[in-house]
């Protein structure tokens, strides 16, 4: 136990979106401001595109003109047909993953762009959620290309962990250590995983992607702006966002 005249810092964003079980521990000493002393950083190093932390800004002040004066790419899913959105979104997520790893023959130059793109969806289940989307784009690129793979249970044997990000390719899993080299196990040693390419915006809370596609299906409203705060916030450089005009204001309240 630390010695009563200890001072504790704790480093993070209470924006982000709650744990599933259990409260926020950032948010909770926030709300003790009495007791607790905290700042709010002014800089954000990890954006590289200025519009991203202005839309960010704008989400946390419920400012609706500001959001989407700074929103570049979207899509807005209403003015097509479901279906169509549907092949449209998969193709053009498929296409992002082959630019990427088409060229790429080493685990190391696969591991190293491994994050430069994902799939952000704010559900797991249904047409536009991450399974269905895993699914229709691992059809598309079929078997030659590395195939992204996120753990879904702690394997305390492999040193694998809930959330660690890794790939399949040419027979043999990788993942990076934790002095950042690449190691390879056997898939067969993998005890639970997910496909990649698609992840739930709770699934990506802290990572971060150089580009982050977003879709927020009919419903995803329902937990409220800091998951879409949270997606923001994973990229660095580029957001492009499928959703519809009345589910993107129910984020607000205007």
């Amino acid at each position: 136990s630390l010695p009563s005249s200890s001072r504790v810092l704790f480093l993070g964003d209470p924006y982000q979106l709650p744990p599933v079980e259990s409260r926020s521990v950032l948010d909770f000493f926030a709300s003790y401001p009495e007791i607790i002393f905290s700042l709010e950083t002014e800089q954000n190093f990890r954006f590289q595109n200025p519009a991203l932390p202005k839309m960010a800004q704008a989400l946390k002040k419920q400012l609706w003109p500001d959001f989407l004066q700074n929103l570049t790419e979207v899509v807005w899913l209403e003015e097509d047909g479901f279906l169509e959105n549907q092949k449209k979104l998969v193709k053009k997520a498929a296409d992002t993953y082959r630019a990427l790893f088409e060229e790429l023959k080493e685990p190391e130059a696969i591991m190293a762009r491994l994050n430069d793109f994902r799939l952000l969806s704010a559900l797991r289940v249904g047409p536009l959620g991450t399974e269905t989307l895993n699914a229709e784009i691992k059809k598309l690129l079929g078997r030659d290309l590395p195939l992204p793979i996120v753990i879904a249970r702690n394997d305390y044997r492999q040193k694998l962990f809930n959330g660690e990000m890794g790939f399949i390719f040419r027979g043999a899993a990788y993942f990076a250590d934790e002095a950042g080299r690449v190691r390879r196990i056997s898939p067969y040693l993998l005890d639970a995983y997910d496909l990649g390419f698609a992840l739930s915006v709770h699934k990506s809370q802290g990572s971060e992607y150089h580009e982050v596609g977003l879709i927020l299906p009919e419903g995803s409203e329902k937990f409220e702006w800091k998951l879409l705060y949270t997606a923001i916030t994973r990229a660095k450089n580029k957001l492009w966002l499928w959703t519809s005009r009345t589910t993107l204001k129910r984020f607000f309240k205007v």
